[in-house]
Formats: structure tokens, sequence, C-alpha cells
């Protein structure tokens, strides 16, 4: 059985990280054919391997085959298949798996002597499970499975289902026939911080401290993009006291490379051991017949033989998530989820199709629910992504929230309100592009006024991070984006372009916006200005990123060179905007609306302008109350190229149109 079973190809997964196959895995896997799609359980609440279970995932109706082939032909030395094996295999037989699921997963329990370990049966759904799914093909499958569900159970699986609120599905169900009394699981996702409670009312959660669990979501909340619920339903049809949550970072279909961050967060907070979390770290990657230094496995060159393709394979490793239980009163037992599956192409995110502007759209109430569904369930924003230092997430939600505390509605004051939260809360002295890179001084400007206009300028997490930014600025006002030092600290080398440690007009005219560093900086910010009144930008390729900022900066002093340079600065954003709306090929979004902010506080002249610039602005919303991304960075690197970086999400571009719109009320009249 061995030969062709999953054993080899672990062990080769594992070598290649270092790591030798622990016995009790070795056994597990065993058990199991040569499906390149696997997965790992490991504590992080204790030493040595820690790794628990062994999952396998069926992706393909040739997954499928090769399983049911498996279980016809075990061992000669197999005992006999005991009761959940033994449904399993009757229902291959039958075909029940080609239903219009996504992919199964079968999970075999660790720590048992038994041939035949523990099986546990997951079932992922290719759309939303609603009471047609249950009642078509999950209940049937169930039963040929040996486990019928009767009335009590019925209503407890709809009642969480009709408990689901907008954004919220049921993606996973599956039969725990490892655990005592065996219960059903349901793997509940899109449940937001602000719904979390509610729905677990509402699904009948009723025997758990919930103030317990509101204060552990709200910590893991602050490190994680979305969370999972996991939820055991016992045969009398209600739900256990204890719950699973599943935590993630970034998109599914690759890795984010805040994991080591977070982990380090969580460790410092006492909810896993740090010797647990290490080896995680080396995991992620990808391993290739050229370059994995070692003969590929003979069960993948089989594989790769039988396909008769000349398409490519390779295994990505990931980790999937971690995974806090909560056992009714607190935290307990923490897991990470890693795992490998043979891949043949990589993903490739298509552009968005939303529809042109509707007639009669209201432009900034569409603008404002756009950015509000574009938050992850934390209550963040993210952006720019695809990008290798990871998606933008603090300094996105700064410049974000910012736009909206400042736009003024209830419903975007409050989604300000939870970003400055969940920023405040990151153990750190400022902010930076994500949890993965260098605090910087630009995100920390853009926090910090995000701070200040929400009324939390005096806190001490602000001080602390206007003493952290001041280190940013030289005696002559000049604002660098990195410290060398501090960079060095975080990052362990200084392996980045020169430029990043120079002063930036850009981020000086961001850093000049702030009140408290406005009089130091303002006076550079003006002899840096050129003589036709604009300004240069670093990290981006559009200057008016600039102009727009360092006329707000301007615009708070009285004194007459101050004035001066402002009066440049708005003729030439009057000259640049007359421009791009005479030009016959579309302008950028960001451009526009850039140049509308400079123009804001300008004389009776440029009002026409404004006019005009808005109503191009409107003319170009999509129907989804977005933009076309147009906020594109420029990111110079070592090799004296530049990469480019380009807001895909449209979550920036659709902030700063809004911030234009909402400054600009009498071009709206």
């Amino acid at each position: 059985m061995t030969a062709a079973a999953l054993t080899p190809v672990l062990e080769w997964v594992m070598q290649r990280r270092g790591r030798a196959l622990p016995d009790a895995l070795r056994a597990l896997s065993e058990r199991l054919p040569a499906i390149a799609c696997a997965g790992l359980e490991l504590r992080l609440d204790a030493d040595g391997d820690g790794i628990v279970d062994l999952q396998q995932g069926l992706r393909t109706i040739e997954d499928v085959e090769r399983l049911r082939q498996w279980l016809a032909e075990p061992a000669a030395d197999a005992p006999d298949l005991p009761g959940p094996w033994a449904a399993l295999r009757s229902a291959l037989d039958q075909g029940l798996f080609d239903l219009p699921f996504r992919d199964f997963w079968l999970e075999l329990d660790g720590g048992t002597a038994a041939w035949w370990p523990p099986l546990s049966l997951f079932v992922r759904f290719a759309a939303d499970a609603g009471a047609a799914t249950l009642d078509q093909h999950f209940l049937p499958w169930l039963a040929q499975l040996g486990r019928p569900v009767d009335d009590a159970l019925r209503q407890g699986l709809g009642r969480c289902l009709d408990a689901c609120g907008t954004g919220q599905r049921v993606s996973h169900l599956g039969w725990m026939l490892g655990r005592a009394d065996a219960p059903l699981r349901l793997v509940v996702e899109g449940v937001a911080w602000d719904d979390a409670i509610g729905f677990l009312q509402r699904a009948g959660w009723t025997i758990g401290d919930r103030a317990a669990l509101a204060a552990v979501l709200d910590e893991l909340f602050v490190h994680f993009d979305r969370i999972r619920f996991a939820l055991d339903l016992g045969d009398d049809g209600q739900l256990t006291a204890a719950l699973g949550l599943e935590c993630f970072l970034g998109r599914p279909e690759r890795h984010d490379w805040r994991w080591p961050r977070v982990l380090e967060a969580l460790s410092a907070r006492g909810l896993c051991r740090t010797a647990a979390c290490a080896p995680l770290a080396s995991w992620p990657g990808v391993l290739a017949p050229g370059d994995a230094g070692t003969a590929w496995p003979d069960a993948l060159i089989v594989d790769a033989i039988s396909r008769q393709s000349n398409e490519p394979t390779w295994l990505d490793l990931r980790i999937s998530h971690v995974k806090v239980n909560f056992d009714g009163t607190r935290a307990v037992r923490p897991k990470a989820y890693i795992g490998f599956m043979e891949t043949s192409a990589i993903p490739v995110h298509a552009p968005s199709t939303a529809p042109v502007r509707a007639e009669g759209l209201d432009t900034r109430a569409a603008a404002l629910d756009f950015l509000l569904a574009a938050r992850t369930p934390a209550g963040l924003w993210q952006d720019y992504p695809g990008w290798t230092a990871a998606m933008s997430d603090e300094w996105v939600s700064a410049y974000v929230g910012h736009a909206l505390a400042v736009d003024g509605t209830e419903r975007g004051r409050h989604a300000a309100e939870r970003a400055w939260q969940l920023l405040a809360r990151r153990d750190r002295d400022g902010w930076g592009w994500s949890a993965v890179q260098p605090a910087d001084a630009d995100s920390t400007a853009w926090a910090l006024r995000l701070a200040a206009e929400l009324g939390h300028a005096d806190s001490g997490r602000t001080r602390r991070a206007l003493a952290f930014l001041r280190r940013h600025v030289s005696a002559e006002g000049a604002v660098v984006t990195y410290v060398p030092e501090h960079y060095l600290e975080w990052m362990g080398d200084l392996d980045a372009s020169p430029g990043w440690f120079e002063a930036h007009p850009c981020v000086t005219a961001s850093v000049a916006c702030l009140d408290e560093l406005a009089p130091v900086v303002t006076p550079h910010l003006r002899r840096i200005q050129h003589e036709d009144g604009h300004w240069s930008a670093y990290w981006w390729p559009d200057e008016t990123y600039t102009a727009a900022l360092a006329v707000e900066a301007l615009a708070r002093s009285s004194t007459p060179a101050d004035r001066q340079a402002l009066a440049r600065a708005q003729e030439w954003a009057r000259e640049r905007l007359e421009q791009v709306l005479a030009s016959a090929s579309d302008a950028a979004a960001c451009t526009i609306a850039w140049l509308c902010l400079a123009l804001r506080h300008a004389s009776a002249p440029a009002s026409d302008l404004l006019v005009q610039g808005v109503r191009r602005l409107q003319a170009c919303q999509r129907g989804d109350g977005s933009w076309d991304p147009s906020a594109i960075l420029h990111f110079p690197n070592t090799r004296g190229g530049l990469n480019v970086a380009v807001d895909q999400a449209r979550v920036m571009t659709t902030a700063t149109v809004l911030r234009a719109l909402g400054a600009c009320p009498s071009a709206r009249e």
C-alpha cells in the first residue's frame, strides 16, 4: 500500500522544508492515496512537531476515482474497513460524490493506534448553501454515509442557514465521525466584526460566554482580515458552547507575507508558543521539478505522464489559516493549518467589468457604499493586490479612513472610527504600507490625520506615533520616508533603493498638513516649490498628489510668503486642469480629483473649472460606485528601475474622488 500512498510525496515535501516526517503522521499518510493535495494541523501551544491531524483534498473527478480504487483494493494486511470507511467506499461506488460541490476533504485524526484512523468528511459548496442545496444534496449524501438527519437536526441546520445575513454564507458542511457524539460541523464565512455576536445569537448559540467571545474576536480582528466560524451541531440540533475561529490573511490563492509578523504578535500575547510558530515561516513557497534540488516524487511523475499534457505543474505550499478554539469561556488550543497542492496555472485577477454609471446615481452615496462594502470583515481597507510586499492595509486604511472622516457622513465616520481603533492597536510606534513593512513617515502622517479628524489627537497612541514621525523630519523641515536605523532594525538589512532614505516632496507635503509639524515643515515645502508653482513627487508619477497636499498645508497659513506660494500652486493647478479637461483622451480620475482639491480654496475664476472637473468625475463613475484605478505608485528598486503598483481594488482612487467631491461643495451646486 505504501508504494502508491501519500507517504512518499508527503515525506519528500517535509524534507524540502527541513523537517522529518513524524511516525504518527506517517501512519496516517499510509492510509491515503498519493493525491497531491494535503493539509496538516499543527498545535501552536505545545513544543515538538505539534502535528495532530492529516487532511486530503479531492478537487477533481480523477481524484475521487483514485480514492475509490484505493479503498476497493486495500493492502493485504489491512483489516476490514470499519463503518465510516465502508460507508465512504459505498458512497464512492454509487457515484454520490458526483454532486455540485466544489471539493471534498477527508480528515484523519491522529493520536490513535487504529489501523483505519477516525475519519471526518467535509464538502465545500460551489455557491451559497441554501435550503434547496441542503435537501437535494447534502442530506442525501449524509444518509448514504450512514448519518440520517432527523427533524431536530434539520431544524438546527435550517436555523444556522437562516441566520446568515448579507455577505454571510455556509461555505462548508461536514460530519465529524472521529469526534465524540459525531457532530455535524458548519463553517460560516463573511461574518464581519460588528455582527459576529448577532449572527451567533440568530443561529442559536446561547450557552457560551458572549462577552468573553467578543473580547477574543476583538483581539483577533486586529491582526486578521477575516474570521470564519466553525459551529458544531449535536444530535438535538443545538449548537455546542465550543466553536472554532478560523483566522485568515489575504486572498486564498496566494501566500500573504504578513504571516510571520502576525504569528509574532499572537505569541507576544500568549496565544501561541514562539517555538511552535517558528517553523511556519519557512513553509510557504513553490516546489517545481526544475529547482526542487532532488528527484521529483515518483507518484507525481506518473501523474504528469498520465495527463499527457505539456502544461508544467508544481507544488504550491501555503499557510491556510490559524484556528483558535473557543471552549465557551476562553480561547484554547490554537492550531495552524498548512498544506500543499499540485498547481498548473497561476491565478490571474481579471479586471472588473462593473457597468458604467447609471443615470440618476447619487455619486457620493454610491462611492460611500462601495468603500464600506470594500472593507475586510475586520474593518480595514486593502489595495494594490498582487504586490510582493503584501497588499497595503495600514497606509490604505489611514488614507481612506481620513477621506470618510472628512466627508462627514455618520456611516463614513463610523467606518473611519473602526479603522482607527484597529490601527491604534497595531503594536509599533508608527504605521507602514502593511504589517510586513517598516513604519514610514507618510503612512504615519495619514494615520495621525485620521486620528485628529476623529478627535484622538491627544491620545497616548498618537503622541507615541508623533514622536516617531519627528525622527523623519530634519531641522530644515525636510521629511524622509524611512529612517535607515529603523528600517534596518525592522527588515534586518538596507536592501532598498538609497532614494527611499532621502527627503521626498510628496511625503513632506503630507506631513505639513499636521498641525504639530506644520511650523517646521511648511517653510521647507515652500522653499522646494518649482518656479511654475508645482512640486515634484518621488513615489507618484503624477505630481498632482503633492500639489493637492501642499495647497492644503499652505492654505492654513496667513504669512505673505505662504500665500504667494499658494497662489502660484493654484495657478499651476488651474492651467493643468484646463489641459486635462480639454484633452481628447480620458484623464485619470485621481488626477482630476487632486487638481480639484488644489483649487478648492481658489478665487472665483476657478469655480467654473471645478464644476467641469466634478462633472467629468461623475460621468466616469462606475455602476458599483467606484472609479477606474488611477492611484498609481512608483517604487524605485535597487537595480535602478521602477516597480509599478496599481490600486486594482479601486479603493484608493474612489476615496480620493469622494474626498474631492466633498471638498468642493460650490462645484456640486
